[in-house]
């Protein structure tokens, strides 16, 4: 009595346009052609590495269906050209032909692609009707067990006179498919980050969707006493895309409060009025061009500590701070006024600045105030020069006087001030006996000549 060999499984999950379009199963016919299948089978999962010829990886996924010919096959795995000039196998360019046992005599069977006699790589096509003229010239080396309706989706694509067809039809994933002694997993993914470092899940296919769901249902289900979270693909995927968009939310309120923190770190008065949120009041409306801010003060004194007003006469709007919280200051002068709070017989909209808006009338309330201490410095002190008050070169000029360098002339007589004198060279006086430097600087030259 022989021994049953139990044959290797492998899929396809095919996308067209981009679109998902399903499941391809395929059993491999390892006890008649097993370096065939061998080729196909690490080609689905991609565990052979990169290829000695074409320098690719030597895997299926993402590789195209690069020719459809109807009521004959379908053709795919040049991975390295997706034209179907290139790929190779994993022993390293093209193997022998191996068995032409099985023959091209139904649908849905796995054969090689080639280009003669010995020149098997990674191409292979898929039939949809029996080929009887291609025995002895191709490797049948497997079937279609599972999947056959995608198969004719693909083989009903319109193609070019090229037989390439319009749409990418495309191999989105690819593997194999493990049977357990029990015949329920098939198949198991470990999911690994870039450091290939287990993340602590993993996705596991069923040999059918009974099992799975008999799986999935089964209650209190451990791994070395760590319970364990079990959903389908569907509900996984859901769940994880809930999770990034809460996350992003989260790192997108995150940014903008650590902006707002650097904003009020390079403003230090900002951060002195932190004490200071929920103490502004916004007013609007229809004001009185009289309107004053000593009409808000004989409104509100009686009821809280001013520290600003932000309002010019004519405006129609301003903002007040208090020293205390504004919605309690307005809530006592509302009560005091039977909630009739009126300037001037106008009525007038109150409301309690938050956020972003509160922040910006802060900032301003901080310039207005430290240009208000600026003129308050400088008052006075316009036209003062270093010596003293009046001292100044500007503070003569503004009462009328000139400043004159040098010594000043001597006058015995009104109308000698009428005389002219230069501002450096003057002439001598009669009664005064001291000489300028420059004068006696010329009267000595003088007497030598």
């Amino acid at each position: 009595m022989g021994i049953k060999v139990q044959r290797p499984r492998c899929f396809f999950d095919i996308a067209i346009n981009n679109q998902p379009a399903g499941r391809v199963v395929f059993e491999l016919f390892s006890d008649v052609c097993p370096k065939t299948c061998e080729n196909f089978r690490c080609l689905c999962t991609g565990e052979k590495g990169t290829g000695k010829s074409t320098q690719k990886p030597l895997h299926y996924k993402s590789c195209l269906f690069h020719r459809v010919v109807k009521d004959f096959m379908v053709q795919g795995g040049d991975f390295s050209e997706g034209n179907g000039r290139g790929g190779e196998s994993i022993y390293g360019g093209f193997f022998e032909d191996e068995s032409f046992a099985v023959k091209h005599n139904k649908e849905f069977l796995l054969s090689m692609a080639n280009r003669g006699k010995d020149t098997n790589g990674s191409q292979f096509f898929i039939t949809t009707k029996p080929t009887p003229h291609l025995d002895g010239h191709h490797v049948v080396f497997g079937q279609v067990i599972s999947g056959q309706e995608v198969v004719r989706e693909i083989e009903n694509q319109k193609t070019d006179a090229a037989s390439k067809p319009f749409a990418e039809v495309r191999i989105l994933s690819c593997g194999e498919l493990i049977p357990k002694s029990k015949g329920e997993i098939l198949n198991i993914q470990m999911r690994r980050t870039l450091h290939k470092t287990f993340k602590g899940s993993i996705f596991a296919v069923f040999d059918s969707i009974e099992s799975a769901k008999k799986f999935v249902k089964t209650p209190g289900q451990k791994y070395k006493d760590t319970d364990l979270l079990i959903l389908f693909k569907e509900e996984y995927f859901a769940k994880k895309n809930e999770e990034r968009k809460k996350h992003k939310i989260e790192a997108k309120l995150r940014a903008k409060q650590q902006q707002e923190k650097l904003k009020l770190a390079e403003h230090p008065e900002m951060r002195a009025l932190e004490g200071k949120i929920g103490c502004l009041l916004k007013f609007c409306g229809n004001l009185d061009d009289q309107t004053s801010r000593e009409d808000f003060h004989n409104l509100f004194a009686r009821h809280g500590e001013i520290k600003w007003i932000d309002f010019v006469r004519g405006a129609k709007e301003g903002t007040i701070l208090f020293k205390e919280r504004a919605k309690e200051v307005l809530a006592r002068a509302r009560d005091a006024h039977h909630g009739n709070l009126q300037i001037r017989n106008k009525r007038v909209v109150w409301e309690v600045l938050r956020g972003d808006m509160e922040r910006r009338a802060l900032r301003k309330i901080i310039q207005d105030q430290q240009e208000s201490l600026n003129k308050w410095k400088t008052r006075g002190r316009r036209f003062r020069g270093r010596g003293g008050r009046g001292g100044g070169r500007a503070g003569m000029a503004i009462r009328g006087r000139a400043q004159f360098q040098g010594r000043k002339p001597r006058f015995d007589h009104f109308e000698d001030r009428r005389a002219p004198f230069g501002r450096i060279k003057r002439a001598r006086e009669e009664r005064d006996d001291r000489m300028a430097p420059k004068q006696r600087k010329r009267a000595k030259r003088a007497r030598y000549h």
